[in-house]
């Protein structure tokens, strides 16, 4: 009966110290993520001239809710130019 009794208590005692290794003592909820606040915005890539033939493409933008970020010329030629919020000369 004392064999049990050793038996059965040696067994809890293991239990209980392998469940306190396994258990993290220091446990901290991260904080929760922050809900960065994106204004809904869309992107447009316009390119003229493809078919090489000279041609003026001026030309300019305009919408009727919200706002023009900014218009930027990516492989802008000499004389190109725009203001950046609505026109643009090529």
């Amino acid at each position: 009966m004392k064999s049990r009794y050793w038996i059965a208590a040696s067994g809890c005692g293991a239990l209980i110290v392998t469940g306190l290794a396994v258990y993290p003592q220091n446990r901290s909820t991260p904080p929760p993520p922050q809900v960065l606040f994106m204004p809904r915005a869309a992107g447009f890539l316009i390119t003229f001239g493809l078919d090489r033939v000279p041609a003026a493409w001026d030309g300019s933008v305009q919408i009727s809710r919200g706002q023009v970020a900014r218009i930027q010329g990516l492989a802008f030629a000499d004389g190109d130019q725009t203001d950046g919020r609505s026109n643009w000369k090529l």
